[in-house]
C-alpha cells in the first residue's frame, strides 16, 4: 500500500504520467494534476478512486490534456460540470466503471474527440447528449442500458467515424430508418458496426450495401426478420458477418460466396432454410462456418469445401443435412472443431476426416449421424489431440482398442 507523492503536483512541465495498474496505490484526491498544465496523457487506468470527488474538477484545469485514460478505476458517479475546458480532448477512456447514470450534458462540449469509450459503465437513458462529433472516429458504448428508438440525428455527425460499437443495449427500432437518412458520410467511413444484442426489429436494409468499406458487421442477437439480403454480398471488405440469434427466414444468398475477404460466417439460431449454396465453398479465406440450428435441408457435397483452406471451425448441427462426399476426397482444411450432430453422415464413418492429419483437431461432434461402421484404424492418427469426441447414438460396431 502506498500514496502519491505530493511532489508529483510540482511537475509544471510533465507532460506524461502513466499510474495505471497500480492495484495497492492509495489515492483520494486528483487536486495534484490540476497543477500540471503541460499534461497532455494522463492514464490511471486501474486505481482505485472510488473516493475520489474532484476528478473531473481537478482534470478540468490541464487545456492541453489530449488523452484521459480512467478505465476500471471504480467511479461511481459523473460530476454535474455546466461547462468542460476539454478543449485538446481526443481520446476519452471511462470504460469499466458504475456510473449508474445519464450522460451528462458536458459531454456535448468535448467537440475534438476522436475516440470516445464509455462501454461497461452501467450507462442508461439515450444518446442525446453526444454531440457534434464531427471528428469522431471510434465510439465504444457496449454493455450499458443505453436505449433509443431513432439515432439518425446523430448518425449525421459521425461523418469520420471508422468503429460504432452498440452493443449489448437495449436501443430498438428500425435499422433502416437508423441510417437511411443519414448524409452518407458514414457509410463512406465505417469499418465495424456493432448493434449486437439490442432490440432492433424489421428487416434488413438494402441500404446495407452502402457501407462501401465495412469489415465488421455485428447483427446478432436481435429480432431482425425476413430474408438475408442478396445485396449484403456486394460489401466487399466484408471479413466478419455475424448474423445468428435473430429471426431471419428464406435461403442463404448466393451472393455470399462473393465476400471473397470474408473470415467469420455466424448465421446460425435462426429460421434459414433450403439448400447452403455451393458458392460458400469459394471462401478460401474463411475460417469459421457456424450454421448451426436453422431449418437447412439438402445435400452437402465437396463443392461446399472445395476453397475453402482456411477454415479451422465448421459447424452445421441442428439441420437437415445429408453428407455426401467420396471417401477419396481429400479435405483443403485443417480443422479444430467439427459439429455436425443429427445430420446424415452416414452409415460409413466418415472417410475425409482421414486428412486433419496435422493433429490441430480438439472438438469432433458426430453425435446420432447415422454412422453404422467400425472405427477406422486411421482415426488414432487424427485424434492425439482430440479434448471433446461425441460419437454416442450411433451403431459404432468395433471396440475402441485398449
Amino acid at each position: 500500500m502506498g500514496t502519491l507523492p505530493h511532489f508529483l503536483g510540482n511537475l509544471s512541465s510533465l507532460q506524461f504520467l502513466d499510474l495505471s495498474y497500480n492495484s495497492e496505490l492509495i489515492v483520494d484526491s486528483l487536486f495534484f494534476a490540476s497543477t500540471l498544465t503541460s499534461l497532455k496523457y494522463l492514464d490511471l487506468s486501474d486505481l482505485h478512486l472510488s473516493k475520489v470527488d474532484d476528478w473531473l474538477s481537478s482534470l478540468n484545469m490541464l487545456p492541453s490534456l489530449v488523452e484521459l485514460h480512467m478505465s476500471s478505476c471504480s467511479l461511481h458517479s459523473f460530476p454535474r460540470f455546466v461547462h468542460v475546458n476539454f478543449t485538446s480532448l481526443a481520446i476519452l477512456d471511462l470504460s469499466s466503471n458504475d456510473f449508474n447514470s445519464t450522460i451528462p450534458h458536458w459531454f456535448s462540449n468535448i467537440s475534438n474527440i476522436q475516440n470516445l469509450d464509455l462501454s461497461g459503465s452501467a450507462l442508461r437513458g439515450s444518446l442525446r447528449e453526444l454531440g457534434d462529433y464531427s471528428l469522431l472516429e471510434f465510439l465504444h458504448l457496449h454493455d450499458n442500458d443505453l436505449e433509443d428508438e431513432i439515432l439518425e440525428s446523430l448518425m449525421n455527425n459521425f461523418c469520420n467515424l471508422l468503429e460504432l460499437d452498440l452493443g449489448s443495449n437495449s436501443f430498438s427500432g428500425d435499422i433502416g430508418k437508423l441510417f437511411g437518412n443519414s448524409s452518407g458520410c458514414i457509410q463512406s467511413s465505417l469499418r465495424k458496426m456493432d448493434l449486437s444484442d439490442n432490440n432492433f426489429r424489421g428487416s434488413l436494409p438494402d441500404m446495407l450495401r452502402q457501407f462501401k468499406h465495412l469489415e465488421y458487421l455485428d447483427l446478432s442477437h436481435n429480432c431482425f426478420l425476413g430474408p438475408i439480403p442478396e445485396s449484403i454480398g456486394r460489401i466487399s471488405s466484408l471479413k466478419g458477418l455475424f448474423l445468428n440469434y435473430n429471426c431471419l427466414n428464406g435461403s442463404i444468398p448466393a451472393s455470399l460466396g462473393q465476400l471473397s475477404k470474408l473470415e467469420i460466417l455466424e448465421i446460425s439460431n435462426n429460421f434459414l432454410n433450403g439448400s447452403i449454396p455451393e458458392s460458400l465453398g469459394q471462401l478460401s479465406n474463411l475460417d469459421v462456418l457456424d450454421i448451426h440450428d436453422n431449418s437447412l435441408d439438402c445435400i452437402v457435397s465437396k463443392l461446399h469445401f472445395s476453397q475453402l483452406k482456411s477454415l479451422t471451425r465448421l459447424v452445421m448441427y441442428g439441420n437437415s443435412l445429408v453428407f455426401d462426399i467420396e471417401p477419396t476426397w481429400v479435405a483443403p482444411f485443417q480443422l479444430q472443431s467439427i459439429y455436425l450432430s443429427s445430420c446424415k453422415v452416414g452409415p460409413k464413418f466418415p472417410q475425409w476426416l482421414i486428412s486433419q492429419r496435422n493433429h490441430s483437431l480438439e472438438f469432433l461432434d458426430l453425435y446420432n449421424t447415422s454412422i453404422s461402421d467400425t472405427i477406422p484404424d486411421w482415426f488414432e492418427n487424427i485424434s492425439s489431440n482430440i479434448q471433446w469426441l461425441d460419437l454416442s447414438h450411433n451403431q459404432i460396431t468395433k471396440h475402441l482398442r485398449s
